[in-house]
C-alpha cells in the first residue's frame, strides 16, 4: 500500500501544538487514545469480560479497544493497559464522560472492583498514527518521554519506521502520542507495534547491530532525554468497529 505522509499543525485550546504524521485514509492515522492503567488478578479474564461489552463500546464511539499486559518493565504483577481509540480528543472525553454517567457501566465497574485495581487514566492525541494491519494479537513497546525538540523527535520516528520498513520489517509500525490530560508523566509516548513479541525483540536487536537502524535512531536520541518509562506489552483485541 502506498504510504502518504501528511504534515500539518494543530493548535489546541490548551496552547498545545503538534505535527501530525499519518496516512490519511487509515482509520487510526489520527484521533485520540484513552488508557486505563490497571492491576488485574487475571488479565485474560479481564479481557474476556470486556469482549462482552461491544454494545457499550459502540455507543461510546470507540474505533478499537484492547488489553495489553506488561511483560517487561512492569511495576506490579498483573499490570495491564486497557486502551480505546477514538476519532478525536473530543470523542475520547465524551467516552470518559459516558463511563461516569451510564448506569450499566457503573454496574460493570462495581462487578470488576474485586478483581482489578484502577491506577489512573490517560488521554492522548495521536500525532503519528497507525496504518498497518489490524491484529487480533500483537506486541508493543511503549516509551514515555519528554523530547527537547518534539518536531525533530517526530521526524526521527518517521525516519526510523521507514528504515525498518526498508529492511525487512514491513509488518511493524511506530506510533507517537502527545499527552493531553495524563497527569505529570511525560509529553509524548512512542509505541512500537509488531505482530509478536519475537518480532518486537528483533526490531530492537537491529538497533544494537545494524548500521541502518543506528543511523536512524541517532536523530531520536539527540532529540530526547532519558525515557520516563519503558515497558513491553503483549496485547489482545477486545473490540473493533474498523
Amino acid at each position: 500500500m502506498k504510504r502518504l505522509i501528511v504534515s500539518f499543525c494543530v493548535t489546541f485550546f490548551l496552547g498545545l501544538t503538534a505535527t501530525i504524521f499519518g496516512q490519511d485514509d487509515a482509520p487510526l492515522s489520527d484521533g485520540a487514545v484513552a488508557i486505563y492503567n490497571i492491576i488485574a488478578d487475571s488479565p485474560d479474564a479481564y479481557a474476556e469480560t470486556q469482549r462482552d461489552n461491544s454494545r457499550l463500546f459502540e455507543e461510546m464511539g470507540i474505533l478499537i479497544a484492547g488489553v495489553c499486559t506488561a511483560i517487561s518493565g512492569n511495576e506490579y504483577p498483573g499490570e495491564i493497559q486497557f486502551f480505546s481509540m477514538f476519532p478525536s480528543v473530543s470523542s475520547a472525553f465524551s467516552g470518559l464522560e459516558y463511563t461516569l454517567t451510564n448506569s450499566e457501566v457503573k454496574d460493570l465497574q462495581a462487578d470488576l472492583a474485586s478483581s482489578r485495581k484502577l491506577l489512573n487514566t490517560e488521554t492522548m492525541l495521536i500525532v503519528k498514527g497507525y496504518d498497518g494491519e489490524i491484529y487480533e494479537n500483537w506486541a508493543t513497546r511503549s516509551v514515555y518521554v519528554s523530547p527537547a525538540d518534539p518536531a525533530a523527535y517526530l521526524e526521527g520516528m518517521a525516519s526510523l519506521e521507514k528504515a525498518f520498513h526498508d529492511n525487512g520489517f514491513s509488518d511493524t509500525n511506530i506510533m507517537v502520542y502527545q499527552t493531553v490530560a495524563s497527569g505529570a508523566t511525560s509529553s509524548h509516548v512512542a509505541v512500537a507495534v509488531a505482530p509478536s513479541l519475537a518480532k518486537l525483540g528483533e526490531m530492537f536487536d537491529s538497533l544494537a547491530s545494524e548500521t541502518w537502524a543506528q543511523e536512524a535512531y541517532a536523530a531520536i536520541l539527540a532529540s530526547r532525554p532519558v525515557p520516563v518509562s519503558d515497558k513491553a506489552y503483549s496485547c489482545q483485541q477486545v473490540f473493533s468497529a474498523i
